[in-house]
């Protein structure tokens, strides 16, 4: 069985069964677009094609659609499957409240470990980047008044040097609590700033390996890039109840993080001094 479909206001296709699901799981066509097969009477969008008439590739049925899908491309949705395709309707049912609140608590249920890390994350960096500011301007200050001290006209440049330093921990430090002030709200933004920083943590060989390689983990797996995403805003706020709870791993990880960074920041001013 061969489908066509609709891709920018042109047919495209022909496709077999595997290929369509395959562009569904992709969002390359989606529940408003219009699919057709011989035996039709004519083109339907892919959300109104009915059971018998959508492809079937041994997979698992989404209760939306009744097309059949890979497990591995599924959610749940209050304990029914519904395909990448159905999820954005499924979800925008959730947060107009349309749908039971067991579906919204079932998902959130199924990713509030992974939240949890994430949030607990975004604290580190908050407080990571308030100390790492506070060092800083401590260091710009120091520096500042030495600058003005008659008797070291004559060694400007170490102060200069430290002055340079303490702003740019000031301003990197800035910077980190904003991220974590983002990642703690599970706000999409703070994705791509903080991987960056992670990345470049990776390089701390051995401890700052572990720990961002980590953070890269939660920020990019696939549970990471459905919780920060507008979708799971909407699953949060249909489940206040909810409340999630920081692993003891995450409060080890802030503690030796936070031990790393008041060192840094006391070898700092005592430099700066």
């Amino acid at each position: 069985m061969t489908w066509h479909y609709v891709l920018n206001g042109s047919p495209a296709g022909p496709i077999d069964a595997t290929e369509l699901s395959q562009k569904v799981a992709e969002g390359v066509i989606t529940p408003a677009t219009l699919v057709w097969r011989e035996g039709m009477t004519d083109w339907i969008p892919y959300s109104e094609t009915r059971a018998a008439e959508l492809p079937t590739a041994g997979g698992t049925t989404c209760t939306h659609c009744n097309g059949s899908f890979p497990p591995d491309q599924l959610i749940q949705l209050g304990g029914s499957p519904v395909c990448p395709a159905c999820k954005p309707i499924a979800l925008e049912k959730v947060r107009e409240g349309v749908t039971t609140n067991s579906a919204a608590v079932q998902l959130r249920t199924q990713h509030l470990g992974h939240e949890a890390s994430l949030r607990s994350v975004g604290v580190l960096y908050l407080v990571g980047g308030i100390l790492t500011s506070l060092g800083g301007l401590l260091m710009l200050i120091g520096a500042l008044r030495l600058m003005g001290n008659p008797n070291l006209a004559q060694s400007n440049q170490p102060v200069l040097i430290a002055a340079t330093i303490g702003l740019v921990l000031l301003v990197v430090g800035g910077l980190q609590a904003a991220c974590g002030f983002h990642l703690r709200r599970l706000r999409p933004l703070a994705r791509i700033p903080v991987g960056i920083i992670s990345a470049l943590g990776l390089l701390a060989i051995p401890l700052g390996t572990l720990i961002n390689g980590y953070i890269l983990y939660l920020l990019f797996s696939k549970k990471g890039r459905f919780i920060l995403s507008p979708e799971y805003q909407a699953i949060v706020a249909a489940t206040p109840e909810i409340k999630y709870r920081t692993s003891i791993v995450i409060w080890i990880l802030l503690g030796l993080v936070l031990v790393f960074i008041v060192g840094a920041i006391g070898a700092s001013t005592i430099f700066g001094g």
